[in-house]
C-alpha cells in the first residue's frame, strides 16, 4: 500500500507543477503595427476638429442661456412696470377721495325686510279654491248607486 501512496503522492506533485507552468504561460503578444506619416496627420487633423467643434457646441449654449436670461429678465422689469403702475393709480384714487367726518352708520344702511303678507294672502286663495273643490266633491260611490 505504501507504494501506491507514494505514486499518488508523486502523480499529485507532477499535476501541480504542470498546473504552474500553465498559470505563468503568457500568450504571445503581436507587436503593434507603426502608424504611418498620413495616419498620424488625419488623426491630428480629426483632433483638432474635433476640439473646435466642442467649442463651438459651448459657445452655442452660452449665447442661448444668455437670450432665454435677457427675455426672462425683460418680462420681470414688464410685470414690475405694471405692478407700480397698478400701485400708483391706487394711491392717486385714494388721494382724490375727501376725508369725510359721516359716521359709518349713515354710509352703510341696513337692509329693510319686506313683510311676509304676500305670502300669507297666496295662501289664504289657495285654501279657499281646496275649499270650493271639497264642497263639489262627489265620492264615485254615489254616482255608482245612483246608476
Amino acid at each position: 500500500m505504501e507504494n501506491k501512496e507514494d505514486g499518488h503522492e508523486v502523480v499529485e506533485e507532477v499535476v501541480e507543477e504542470v498546473v504552474e507552468k500553465v498559470e505563468h504561460v503568457e500568450p504571445k503578444q503581436k507587436p503593434k503595427r507603426q502608424k504611418t506619416e498620413a495616419q498620424i496627420r488625419a488623426w491630428e487633423k480629426a483632433r483638432e476638429t474635433r476640439l473646435n467643434n466642442i467649442k463651438k457646441r459651448k459657445e452655442q449654449v452660452k449665447e442661448i442661456e444668455e437670450e432665454e436670461k435677457e427675455k426672462y429678465e425683460d418680462t420681470i422689469v414688464k410685470k414690475a412696470v405694471a405692478i407700480k403702475k397698478r400701485q400708483l393709480k391706487k394711491k392717486q384714487e385714494l388721494e382724490e377721495i375727501p376725508d369725510d367726518d359721516t359716521p359709518i352708520e349713515q354710509i352703510v344702511k341696513k337692509p329693510v325686510k319686506k313683510p311676509a303678507v304676500k305670502r300669507v294672502v297666496q295662501r289664504k286663495v289657495q285654501d279657499e279654491e281646496f275649499e270650493e273643490q271639497v264642497d263639489t266633491y262627489v265620492p264615485i260611490r254615489r254616482i255608482i248607486e245612483f246608476i
